[in-house]
């Protein structure tokens, strides 16, 4: 599974850094914020979370170089 932000809808929330501690962090962007992946690794199932709960639908999942997440 491969993850990605797509910075052009990304609002910088947070919401992902409480459904996958330490995957995520908040980076100071043009007078606001945006989130970038971290490299930690990170489990699977907090990944999605992270993407479902996403307001903007930023972070793309994909399978085998597939987008599985949003669709």
């Amino acid at each position: 599974m491969q993850s990605r932000i797509d910075w052009d809808v990304c609002v910088g929330s947070g919401a992902c850094l409480e459904a996958a501690p330490g995957a995520f962090a908040l980076v100071p962007y043009q007078g606001s914020f945006r989130v970038v992946l971290t490299g930690a690794a990170f489990d699977p199932e907090a990944m999605r979370r992270a993407a479902f709960g996403c307001p903007t639908l930023a972070i793309e999942i994909s399978q085998d170089g597939v987008r599985v997440y949003p669709k």
